[in-house]
């Protein structure tokens, strides 16, 4: 019996022969009453035996199969009855190796009266065990093989072979259903393990020994620490079991029993497999706890799971369920009879901008997976992470009264994600706000009062939603405080859920209004206009995005935005006449829909044919911040629309983290020069430094440069000596409604300011570089 990676204990130096006492019990025992035992095993030990005078190997044992043990529980000798027991011979040298030297816990399992004998074959003998303590001073003197060390507290341990005794219709009973328990659990296609109370496995089934490629006789005595491959989550070395993560303190009874979703454990050849595990608390007959736990190997399920997140259920960075994933799991417990129970806990990482900020954008993953990681692994039971988005997490807690109330979680799932982080060589700390919501806040008619149909379809969402303005209310709030949802919060959040739902509707109704503002080249023609959208609320009138693209972003319905606005973009650009005998391209702004989708390409391909728009006319505008650290599967499709005729252009381009390099390697043809840039161009040096070198970086790759926000006539002078190509600001026009820019399209080219750039504001800097108006044009 050998724990994995370590050795058998070694033998005690006096001889086998010695210390079984050979000779002294020849004859063949035979089991009496246990009542009898008692008083002839007493007597056998003490008998001649004169107080601190008897060694070891001369303490006389009965004839009945007996051990001698320390006070620890470590076994110090066996006498021949015993070896016969589990199927030796005593006359062999070596015959007690294995047995001697090893803990009591690992031979014996079950209380005294109904207990069992594991022989080294893996088998188990049923036994009655009954136990006495010597005199004290027994096996003190002259012991020079070191038994004195063991002296104090001395036991003697008779073990009575059960299967031979007389049995009653009521141990019958008994001896069947465990048989039956047995054979149940030696065909039980998982792994079943027992572990004691110091978590250490005592049984196992033959499952789990093929599982973790180890046979029996080396697996009992393992700890649960030691199976653990991931060494954080097996508690510090020599941690009580109650401090393990996946053996833990709870109520005895299957009702509370709980689940691991996924745990590590370690093979004995050094690999781990990822295990479910479904583990209960039980009390054995000496009042002692005990664990069974049920190890299902989940490798295929995380394959499944895998699949599932490609799918879009789980966050591809963390692996945690996202937003619509952790809707669906609401929704099931609201469906619930514990509906009552439920909180959910939406978190925000208040500094993460920060960690991006000083470490990169790698490093901010990094510490992104391992608090996901971490909240998966040490929430409490009955309590699931998921991601939101960015820095966003939410916890679902089935029963918050369990864990000890909403403080009390709330305290918990702070001081995980405030724990440092280790990135390289440095710790990394992040403070979180938390907002909380319970199914108390949610309006009762949107909750309903039936039990099976958890109330509403939206009631998931709108719990969510709760969770989330509760945190936004935490943010303008004193410091670690819990935001918990309260009459204005539910009222502002009842307000977003009115106006999500009416934007939802105006979409499909084709309620929304798109205007348009030209982008003008050097000589006044229309080379473009970018589509913005506008909504004709029926109460509150013309709202612009500010007012509703929030809604539309907490309410996941910006992949919905973009392919209306790009379906009647294109529809309506595809009728737009010639300006100055040029064809005018209408560019689109993606926030929702981005290349990196599924459905990117057929939506775009599809919005092109639908409306017969020549491909060279559509530009597809992407923020600078969405275009970092793209996979290539994303460049990939970019690519795919460049050659299809499609074009790209970077928006708001200098405000996001993008290299030049980066930029060189996107296909994008258009490079648009952010509006604080242009701002003050003409009177603040670094303004002025920024816009020209954005200018000279998009002429040197061959990119088509645009400056937004141009309002001046200074402005636009600066802007064309750089060598801007087009321009887009109140200077030429504000954004038309369609019939207004048509008339735009038909008549002449816009007037250009005259007049000649001021001077450069930096002194210091050089000539700025001037072209030819017309050659750009």
């Amino acid at each position: 019996m050998v724990d994995l990676g370590r050795g058998a204990g070694s033998a005690m130096a006096v001889p086998p022969t010695e210390r079984v006492g050979a000779g002294e019990f020849d004859e063949p025992w035979r089991p009496g009453p246990v009542a009898l035992a008692d008083t002839q095993l007493f007597s056998a030990i003490t008998s001649g035996v004169s107080s601190g005078s008897a060694r070891l190997d001369s303490i006389a044992l009965p004839s009945g199969p007996t051990l001698l043990c320390d006070a620890e529980g470590r076994v110090l000798r066996v006498n021949a009855a015993l070896l016969r027991m589990v199927g030796r011979d005593p006359r062999q040298r070596g015959a007690a190796d294995g047995i001697v030297d090893r803990g009591l816990s690992q031979l014996l399992v079950g209380p005294d009266s109904d207990a069992r004998l594991a022989r080294p074959d893996g088998a188990w003998i049923p036994v009655k065990v009954v136990r006495w303590a010597l005199p004290p001073g027994v096996g003190e003197s002259g012991d020079a093989s070191g038994a004195a060390a063991h002296a104090s507290g001395l036991r003697a341990i008779m073990l009575v072979d059960a299967s031979e005794l007389p049995s009653s219709s009521t141990s019958q009973r008994f001896g069947r259903a465990a048989q039956r328990y047995s054979d149940l659990v030696s065909i039980a296609p998982v792994g079943v393990g027992v572990f004691d109370h110091e978590g250490r496995l005592v049984d196992a089934n033959p499952a789990l020994c093929a599982l973790l490629g180890i046979s029996l006789e080396r697996l009992r005595g393992v700890s649960a620490a030691d199976l653990t491959a991931d060494p954080d989550a097996s508690g510090s070395p020599g941690s009580p079991p109650s401090e393990l993560s996946w053996l833990r303190s709870v109520p005895p009874g299957a009702r509370h029993g709980y689940r691991v979703p996924q745990r590590a454990i370690r093979r004995a050849d050094g690999t781990s497999v990822w295990c479910e595990l479904a583990i209960t608390v039980s009390i054995g007959d000496d009042g002692r706890p005990f664990w069974l736990v049920v190890f299902t190997d989940m490798t295929e399920r995380r394959r499944a799971a895998d699949v599932l997140r490609i799918a879009g259920t789980h966050d591809e960075l963390t692996r945690l369920p996202n937003r619509c994933s952790v809707a669906a799991r609401i929704g099931q417990l609201l469906a619930g009879p514990d509906r009552h129970k439920l909180a959910v806990l939406c978190c925000d990482l208040a500094d993460f901008k920060r960690v991006n900020t000083a470490l990169g954008h790698a490093a901010g993953d990094q510490v992104l997976i391992t608090l996901a990681a971490r909240l998966l692994r040490e929430l409490p039971a009955g309590c699931s992470p998921a991601r939101l988005a960015g820095d966003e997490f939410v916890v679902v807690c089935a029963d918050v009264d369990a864990v000890g109330g909403l403080p009390r979680l709330a305290e918990t799932v702070s001081a995980l994600l405030r724990a440092p982080v280790r990135v390289g060589e440095q710790q990394v700390r992040v403070s979180s706000v938390i907002g909380a919501a319970t199914t108390r806040d949610l309006p009762s008619d949107v909750l309903g009062s039936g039990g099976g149909a958890g109330g509403s379809p939206r009631a998931a969402e709108d719990l969510l939603r709760l969770a989330q303005a509760a945190m936004y209310e935490a943010k303008s709030g004193p410091a670690g405080e819990l935001g918990v949802v309260t009459a204005d919060t539910a009222s502002g959040a009842d307000r977003q859920l009115r106006l999500e739902d009416e934007l939802r509707q105006a979409i499909a109704a084709n309620q929304l209004v798109l205007h348009y503002q030209p982008v003008v080249g050097s000589d006044g023609a229309v080379r473009s206009a970018e589509a913005l959208i506008r909504w004709p609320h029926p109460d509150r009138g013309m709202l612009f995005p500010g007012a509703f693209i929030p809604v539309a972003e907490r309410g996941n319905l910006m992949r919905e935005l973009d392919r209306w606005v790009l379906r009647t973009a294109a529809k309506e650009a595809a009728g737009w006449p010639a300006h100055c005998r040029r064809p005018v391209g209408v560019a689109v702004n993606l926030a929702g829909l981005l290349p990196g989708d599924r459905d990117f390409l057929p939506t775009v391909r599809s919005a092109l044919a639908d409306s017969g728009l020549p491909r060279d006319r559509l530009v597809l505008e992407l923020v600078e911040t969405s275009l970092v650290s793209l996979p290539e599967e994303t460049l990939a499709a970019m690519s795919d629309l460049a050659r299809y005729g499609v074009r790209f252009a970077v928006d708001d381009f200098g405000t996001g983290y993008s290299s030049l390099s980066r930029i060189k390697e996107l296909p994008a043809q258009i490079v648009k020069v952010d509006r604080t840039f242009v701002r003050e161009i003409s009177t603040d040096p670094a303004d002025f430094a920024v816009a020209r070198a954005v200018v000279q970086m998009a002429a040197a790759m061959g990119r088509y440069c645009v400056a937004e926000g141009v309002e001046t006539a200074e402005q636009f002078h600066a802007l064309r000596a750089l060598g801007v190509d087009a321009y887009q600001g109140w200077l030429f026009a504000k954004a038309l409604e369609p019939t207004a820019l048509r008339a735009v399209l038909a008549g002449p080219p816009y007037p250009v300011p005259a007049g000649q750039p001021g001077p450069v504001p930096d002194a210091l800097a050089t000539q700025a570089v001037r072209a030819d108006p017309d050659v750009r044009a």
